[in-house]
């Protein structure tokens, strides 16, 4: 699978400063990916869907972004396997031509559209945990 470099937080910060080098939001990148929706109307959507889970008020938790992965319409699954009973690397995810999904590593979310590996930078050698597929 291809890898392609792709950060829509670009949409916030276009003039490319140091504060491209921001972390910790791979979840509103994943879903932008994935869906045709833009960054700033991710990470809003996601905040309101955060105030409905005060425990746990970081958009990146999974109780709030899962909550707004299922509005969307995506369903979660567990791990795919190889023949060997291990899960797949990212980049060797095996996908089904015109669907798109949000993969959950250790850590990280990211995403796959279109046959591509669609991230700020390349998580292909991390292991594919469960997955959501819309």
């Amino acid at each position: 699978m291809k890898f392609r470099e792709s950060n829509p937080r670009k949409e916030i910060m276009p003039n490319g400063t140091k504060k491209e080098l921001v972390v910790g939001d791979c979840v509103v990148r994943a879903i932008v990916h994935a869906t045709d929706k833009g960054y700033k109307e991710v990470f809003k959507e996601l905040t309101e869907y955060a105030l409905h889970h005060p425990s746990c008020l970081p958009i990146n938790f999974p109780e709030v972004y899962e909550d707004y992965l299922y509005d969307l319409g995506f369903t979660k699954h567990k791990p795919k396997k190889n023949s060997k009973g291990k899960t797949y690397c990212v980049n060797k995810f095996p996908i089904e031509e015109g669907k798109k999904y949000i993969i959950l590593t250790s850590g990280h979310l990211t995403a796959i559209v279109d046959g591509e590996h669609l991230d700020s930078w390349d998580s292909g050698d991390y292991r594919a945990n469960s997955y959501y597929q819309i």
